[in-house]
């Protein structure tokens, strides 16, 4: 069969669908390259509040565990010259069987979950295993809105004070989380993420309510029981 060349309309025609279709792939790979850069971004928000319910979820099985003990020891939670040693008491008493719920996501300390031989379990919450300070003296009768367990600030100090500047990878001690926010747990078990405030983003406190007054300015004077690094 003998070839027959295309008509100049024809011609014309090819060209026109090819570029209309390499114009498509191109919009259609902008839009790709766009969404990547909206989803970004989303995502990172997205990590971070899913990290802070972590974050929440320990600080509320701590506060369980805490009061599960202060059940058979005349209502009052377990002593230590640290955080780490109370609860460190929470595991020798079988209350707390699983010493991760210490940690925290992005902490830079990390329970191994080795806690030793009964009875002793002298590898409980060792040094770097434990992200929680204590409020010490507490019981399950003191106020229902006294902070009982909080994240590790820069000192054991009262009132606390963290870091609210931005970090990258791993928080270090008294690292807030993003946008200036640290998890605390109260004695009525619940949780709450509270927004720092204060000109210097080294060193804020947490903000206040409508009265003036913040939740560690509740309770005048506590001893605050450190982590152990």
């Amino acid at each position: 069969m003998d070839y027959m060349p295309k008509s100049t309309t024809e011609a014309h025609s090819d060209s026109y669908w090819s570029r209309w279709s390499l114009g498509i792939i191109i919009i259609v790979i902008l839009v790709g390259i766009l969404i990547v850069f909206l989803a970004i971004p989303t995502q990172d928000v997205i990590s971070d509040k899913s990290n802070q319910m972590k974050a929440t979820s320990n600080c509320r099985q701590i506060i369980m565990a805490m009061k599960a003990y202060a059940a058979d020891h005349n209502g009052k939670y377990p002593k230590g010259k640290t955080a780490n040693e109370v609860f460190r008491e929470l595991v020798r008493a079988d209350i707390l069987q699983d010493e991760r719920i210490l940690g925290c996501p992005l902490s830079g300390y990390v329970p191994d979950n080795d806690v030793g031989l009964a009875p002793d379990f002298n590898k409980a919450v060792g040094p770097g295993e434990n992200h929680w300070m204590v409020v010490d003296g507490q019981g399950d009768d003191s106020l229902a809105y006294t902070p009982v367990v909080f994240e590790n600030a820069l000192e054991a100090t009262w009132p606390p004070v963290w870091d609210g500047s931005p970090y990258v990878g791993i928080r270090k001690r008294g690292q807030s989380w993003e946008r200036g926010r640290i998890v605390i747990g109260l004695n009525d078990n619940s949780v709450v993420v509270e927004k720092l405030y204060g000109a210097d983003l080294r060193r804020q406190t947490v903000q206040p309510g409508p009265d003036g007054k913040s939740i560690f300015d509740l309770v005048p004077k506590a001893v605050v029981l450190d982590i152990e690094e």
